[in-house]
This record gives structure tokens, sequence and C-alpha cells, in this order.
């Protein structure tokens, strides 16, 4: 009896944490040092790579649809827009020319019975340049089926000398010294003038209503009587028509000078009267 009193007195409660061994509690921190050392900062990095490279191959494989239907919608797209009867040339307008007429121009061209947008350029452009008197030419599109050609002419409309050669003066104001009679369908007319600097490629005018003028004038009926004309310092332009001196002034108000002018010549034709200057 004493001795079980004894016993009892000796015995202490357990606590809760008593009932954990010291075991579990080192394998824990075998384990949290583990993935402490598992967890560098280089293998961290190469982690974030990874998912990075994961989440692209995702969205590359999200877009890979859209990108098909694309492709195959621009296919569609291009054949119909090549082998469709309504996108074939149908019309030609031709712009810039001022010698050659329209119907010169489309023979050069030759057969046009091409799509409008993929009608060959290159050729065409080598057909037109063999005609005489183009420099440039440029195509552009009026959909759906009409092409416009234009041209930029370069004949020779006068013609000066100079040290006892001829020199000549194209549709560009500049002096040039190639001629080709029977090619130029134009012909020139004789000018006068002091020029500072002669030189293949230098403007011959300086002021540039002077080649308008040049111009307007070989465009109307009057050039087959006129025989000189000769542009003064003091910018007047001075006309020999025949017989008759025509000071025409100052190159401005061209067309309807010029048209006021054709009257009074055919007036004067008309009454046969014998003029020696119009001012």
């Amino acid at each position: 009896m004493q001795r079980d009193e004894h016993e009892k007195r000796n015995e202490r409660p357990l606590q809760p944490n008593a009932l954990r061994t010291s075991k579990p509690k080192k394998r824990e921190e075998r384990h949290s040092a583990a993935r402490t050392k598992a967890l560098s900062p280089q293998s961290s990095l190469k982690q974030v790579e990874r998912r990075q490279r994961r989440v692209r191959l995702q969205r590359r494989k999200k877009w890979l649809p859209f990108l098909f239907g694309l492709l195959i919608l621009s296919i569609l797209v291009a054949l119909f827009l090549t082998h469709a009867p309504f996108f074939r040339i149908q019309s030609v307008r031709v712009e810039g020319n001022t010698v050659l007429t329209d119907r010169e121009v489309m023979n050069a061209l030759g057969d046009v019975d091409s799509n409008i947008f993929t009608f060959p350029t290159k050729r065409w452009e080598e057909r037109l340049h063999s005609l005489e008197g183009i420099e440039e030419v440029e195509f552009s599109r009026e959909l759906p089926n009409r092409l416009v050609v234009r041209i930029k002419e370069n004949f020779v409309l006068g013609v000066f000398e100079s040290a006892g050669r001829p020199y000549y003066v194209d549709e560009q104001g500049k002096i040039t010294d190639r001629f080709v009679p029977e090619k130029n369908r134009i012909k020139p007319i004789a000018l006068e003038k002091e020029v500072e600097k002669i030189g293949i490629g230098e403007n011959y005018f300086s002021d540039a209503r002077q080649l308008a003028f040049l111009s307007t004038l070989q465009s109307t009926q009057l050039v087959e009587g006129v025989t000189k004309v000769r542009f003064e310092k003091s910018q007047g332009i001075v006309i020999m028509y025949n017989d008759i001196v025509i000071r025409f002034g100052e190159p401005n108000d061209i067309i309807h000078k010029l048209t006021d002018l054709a009257a009074v010549l055919r007036e004067i034709e008309n009454k046969g009267v014998k003029a020696q200057e119009i001012i």
C-alpha cells in the first residue's frame, strides 16, 4: 500500500509536446535544408525560364489557327483578284501627250488583254519607249478595269546657232545636240536670244513662261507661218510671221493672246491688207 502511494507520487503527467519524438524533428530539419539547397539562385532562374517558354509555346499554339486561316484567306483573295474576269483591262486612257495622238500611243502599247494587277509593266514600258519623242512612262490603275498611261514627251521645239554650229531646245527647255528630223515630227522654230551659258543639258530659258510660250505656240496653227521668235532682255517676245513683225509682249495670258493674234491675222488675210507690224 505504501509502495503504491510512493509510485503515484513519483509519476508526473505527460505534456503534449513530450509525445513528439526528436527523430521527426531532425528529419524535418534535414528536408528543409535540402529544399533550401535545391532553390539556389541559378536553379530558380532556370525554372523561371522554363515557365516562360511554356507560356510562349501556349500563346503560339493559340495564334496558329488564326494565322493559318489568315494565310488561306490571303491566298483566296489573291486568286480572286488575279483571275476574276471583271479585273481584266477593258479601256486605256492616255495622258500627257501633246504631239503624239492617243491612237499612236495605243498602237505602240499593243495588246493590253491582261489583268489590271499583273500586267507586264516593264515590257509595256519598253514598247512605248520605242516610240519617238517619249521620255518617261508611268502606269496607274482605275479599278476595276481601266489602265491609265501617263507619258512625258520630249520633242525638239526650237533651234539656234552659236559659234557657227546649231543647238536645239527640247520640251524641257534644255539645250541638246540630238535632233533627228524624220523622227522629231515637229519643225523646230528658229530662236534668237542672248544665252549666258551654252552647254548640253543647260537651261535655254531663264523664265519658265518663255518655255510655256514656245510649247503653246508649237501646238497652234500659227506655227506654220512663224519664221523666227526673238526673246528680248526686257522679257518681251517678238514673232516674225512671214513678213510681219509681231510684238507679242511679255509671256503672260499666253493662250488668250495667241487666240486674239490668230483672229487678227485671219482678218488681215481676208481683207488683203499688207501689214508690216502688229503691236
